[in-house]
């Protein structure tokens, strides 16, 4: 046998064949096919789920997979599309193009470990661009360097080195040529105490 059921011992008994059946013809009337339940068809192909469960539930669990890999990509290309703008907005626009971008990132990066390898790839594109496009020189913030340094935490916390290491570079440039003295200032401090959490003990 193949598919997230390898381990289980063979032959199944029956109560074990029917809950499967059950749970087969389930997934593949309300979430693979979204049959209508009015139809009769609809019976014949719950039957039919239900007596070939093993390639139903395999398939109910690349559909799952796939669909955490698109949605979680999708966070973060979001994050990466909405601030590519974010040096021509001011104010409570900026603001919450910052707030959001930050929250969907975080998310994208926490799921990591859950996602794809390809989907992992285009976390890790997406969200090291949204850490550039929060850290323009002219027009960063200081509410910017919150942002990096949330999304530098998050980043370290799940091995996204490729972020964090970005993150930690994109602060040090704000540190170096940030246009506003408050940014600036905030942006070497974070940059010292992240460099400083990561070296060895």
């Amino acid at each position: 046998m193949v598919g997230p059921f390898a381990k289980m011992s063979l032959p199944l008994d029956l109560a074990g064949e029917v809950a499967l059946g059950a749970l087969a013809a389930l997934f593949g009337v309300f979430l693979l096919t979204a049959s209508d339940l009015t139809a009769s068809k609809t019976v014949i192909f719950a039957l039919a789920c239900g007596f070939f469960w093993n390639p139903i539930l395999t398939s109910t669990q690349a559909y799952v997979t796939q669909h955490t890999d698109n949605t979680t990509a999708a966070l973060a290309s979001s994050s990466a599309t909405s601030t590519q703008n974010l040096s021509t907005q001011t104010g409570a626009q900026a603001q919450h193009t910052i707030q959001a971008a930050t929250q969907d990132t975080n998310a994208a990066i926490a799921n990591l470990s859950k996602v794809s390898p390809s989907a992992q790839q285009q976390i890790v594109a997406a969200s090291t661009e949204t850490v550039k496009n929060l850290t323009a020189p002219a027009t960063a913030t200081p509410q910017n360097v919150s942002a990096v340094v949330s999304i530098a935490t998050a980043s370290q916390k799940q091995g996204a080195t490729a972020v964090h290491a970005s993150a930690l570079r994109q602060l040090e440039v704000l540190a170096n040529s940030a246009a506003n003295a408050q940014t600036k200032l905030q942006a070497r401090q974070a940059y010292a105490k992240l460099s400083e959490a990561q070296r060895p003990q």
